[in-house]
């Protein structure tokens, strides 16, 4: 439906789909999804995010201009929070009142995308976008130890932490760390590649995002653990040295 909704209103434009594997509600997965992936496209490209739409009993469709690309998003604050900003200026787009459905929702996405077009878009409502909920959590049940979340597993298998490489260098400034895996092993040495350990073997990286991955080399670190996004059970701790 959302393909035909667009193309209907949008005819002459090309749609490029980049995942419909974000598990629903999951605002702190897609926003990993969008950061990863918006600055591989040219400038001047609308993103339109249809994560967590519900999210207000008045569900409002922002708009936002940031590092030369155009967002298109619910106003849940996923858009500060993938573009690593606290406070974001955007337009308001649209207003999803009773009798509203998510068709009219994308339509008036498909308006805001015309009016990218033509130059008109700066005569939406100005509106300010903020943060609502943190992506990175720590946990310090025991003196020195912290809990480690995965944020995303990619196709390959490689789990995505939310430990930014900033994080690190600041709790420990010689990179020197101990990283608990579900009481099976330990790593505390960061590699460059993953050609750095033999095939099969597990390493942790930082990846062009600058957050920690746990890694196999020629493998699935997620398949090896059971490594989950959103996991109850998932038992990663880290001790800064």
């Amino acid at each position: 439906m959302t393909r035909g909704v667009l193309l209907s209103a949008l005819p002459d434009t090309r749609i490029i789909d980049v995942s419909h594997e974000i598990q629903p509600f999951r605002k702190d997965v897609a926003s990993y999804v969008l950061r990863s992936s918006y600055q591989h496209f040219a400038p001047g490209t609308a993103h339109l995010v249809l994560v967590d739409v519900y999210h207000d009993s008045v569900p409002r469709l922002v708009c936002a201009y940031h590092d030369g690309h155009y967002f298109i998003a619910p106003d849940n604050g996923i858009l500060p929070a993938a573009l690593l900003t606290e406070e974001l200026d955007g337009r308001l787009s649209f207003e999803l009142q009773a009798g509203n459905s998510f068709a009219d929702w994308l339509s008036a996405a498909a308006r805001c995308v015309s009016m990218i077009a033509d130059g008109s878009v700066d005569q939406l409502p100005s509106i300010r976008l903020s943060v609502l909920e943190k992506t990175e959590k720590w946990k310090e049940e025991t003196p020195g130890e912290y809990d480690v979340e995965v944020q995303y597993v990619d196709h390959f298998g490689n789990a995505v932490t939310n430990l930014h490489r900033g994080y690190l260098e600041k709790m420990s400034p010689g990179n020197r760390f101990r990283l608990d895996i579900m009481h099976v092993t330990e790593l505390n040495t960061i590699s460059d590649s993953y050609n750095d350990v033999p095939p099969g073997e597990l390493l942790c990286r930082f990846n062009r995002n600058g957050l920690l991955e746990i890694c196999v080399n020629q493998g699935s670190a997620a398949s090896l653990f059971g490594l989950r996004t959103g996991g109850q059970n998932n038992y990663l701790k880290i001790r800064f040295e």
